[in-house]
């Protein structure tokens, strides 16, 4: 990446144990637990910016979760973002479909219908219809 963002991804149900790094398992103890209190106490002066960012971290939670419009937006974003993932991966195959018929027609006058449904996977069906 560059020397300014560094991406974690985490399978929590994995994080059974610690990792190396001691940021990290801070931020996997507040994910899972979203306790913040008692990662204060803990944490030596090396983590202290970590533990500040994921205070930070617990209190925009804390409004979101208090805040019914907030919360309510939220799930509209994230409905928004699977509906148009779902879309765009819909309209892919439908491409797919037409181009893949479009070859059918074209290979129709040079070879048989056993070469082109190899060719193109369609059915004899299909082929016939075009």
């Amino acid at each position: 990446m560059t020397d300014k963002l560094e991406i974690y991804i985490l399978e929590l149900p994995k994080c059974k144990m610690k990792v190396e790094s001691e940021n990290i398992n801070l931020w996997i103890n507040f994910i899972k637990n979203l306790e913040v209190s008692k990662m204060s106490e803990k944490a030596d002066k090396s983590l202290i910016e970590t533990v500040e960012a994921i205070e930070e971290a617990q209190k925009k939670l804390d409004e979101l979760n208090e805040n019914e419009e907030a919360r309510y937006i939220a799930h509209l974003r994230d409905k928004y973002v699977r509906d148009a993932n779902s879309l765009k991966n819909s309209g892919y195959k439908e491409g797919e479909k037409i181009a893949i018929e479009r070859i059918a027609r074209k290979l129709k006058s040079k070879y048989s219908i056993e070469e082109i449904i190899e060719i193109t996977g369609l059915t004899k069906e299909e082929i016939v219809k075009l």
